[in-house]
């Protein structure tokens, strides 16, 4: 298992691998945080965090920072795609962020990859900064977003906002890729 999977368990009361889960693992939604991430119940796991790997949207939630340009739009779609009560399938990835969130991809009770309706009709980013599996699906999805003006791509969307979606867009990988880099390092440094 990986080291990663294990920070999470010092803090929670149950302690639970997911390394154990089957992929895919039937659940079902219990509320919309955010475009890329929800609140799910699986196998006697309750209301438990999921962040959705590959996927990154406007910021709607996060503490001491404004709503994003589409943010809120990018949120009201999750829900439209994950009500309450929604049959799903996850899949997990292994680990958790440094929030104690599982990281994994959610299928649709039809079998939609949601990260991948999200983006490719413009309401989230591809996520980048770490490989997964399904990165270049992703990618190609948010190219396809793009050329096609959907969503965050759309030219008149974020123009009014003090932040264009391109800057946003920049910001945010510029933080993230920062990020990354001080946590390779203090991991290189823990073992």
């Amino acid at each position: 298992m990986k080291y990663s999977a294990l920070l999470p368990c010092l803090a929670l009361p149950v302690c639970f691998p997911l390394a154990g889960f089957a992929a895919p693992y039937p659940a079902t939604v219990d509320r919309v945080v955010d475009g890329d991430t929800l609140v799910a119940s699986w196998d006697g796991h309750d209301r438990y965090p999921i962040r959705v790997v590959g996927i990154d949207t406007p910021e709607v939630v996060a503490q001491n920072r404004p709503v994003e340009c589409f943010g809120q739009e990018a949120s009201d779609y999750a829900q439209t795609l994950l009500w309450e009560g929604a049959l799903v399938s996850l899949d997990f990835e292994n680990e958790y962020d440094k929030y104690d969130r599982a990281l994994g991809y959610i299928t649709l009770e039809d079998g939609t990859d949601f990260g991948y309706q999200m983006i490719r009709n413009g309401y989230a980013y591809a996520y980048r900064t770490y490989p997964h599996d399904r990165m270049n699906r992703y990618t190609q999805a948010e190219y396809y977003a793009r050329t096609n003006e959907h969503g965050l791509w759309a030219t008149d969307t974020c123009r009014d906002s003090e932040q264009s979606r391109e800057q946003i867009s920049l910001a945010r990988q510029s933080y993230i890729d920062t990020l990354a880099q001080l946590i390779r390092l203090v991991l290189s440094m823990l073992m």
